[in-house]
């Protein structure tokens, strides 16, 4: 909405007196970037769902070992179990 209202030619401070929106928060909104926590998690979802596709039969503890071992890092299986969950996914069973 703001910057529809910058293409306009309204200035800033209009803008944001008229949405009661300190200036400070404005500008430190135009600086935020993701941490990179967040960045990892996203690439983590990617990955599982990636692996998930092409197994849907491995479950959270399968999926963390094959990450590990793909991406050579420390990874706990309740953070795979954490973010399967997140994504509405799960193992698949078959009867036989």
């Amino acid at each position: 909405m703001i910057q529809d209202q910058l293409s306009r030619g309204h200035r800033i401070t209009v803008i944001l007196r008229a949405l009661r929106i300190p200036s400070s928060t404005y500008y430190d909104w135009l600086k935020w970037h993701p941490k990179s926590r967040n960045r990892r998690r996203i690439k983590l979802k990617e990955l599982v769902q990636v692996l998930w596709q092409r197994r849907k039969f491995y479950g959270y503890v399968r999926i963390a070992k094959r990450i590990r071992k793909l991406l050579k890092c420390r990874l706990s299986d309740r953070t795979i179990w954490k973010v399967m969950r997140e994504l509405g996914i799960q193992s698949t069973m078959y009867r036989t």
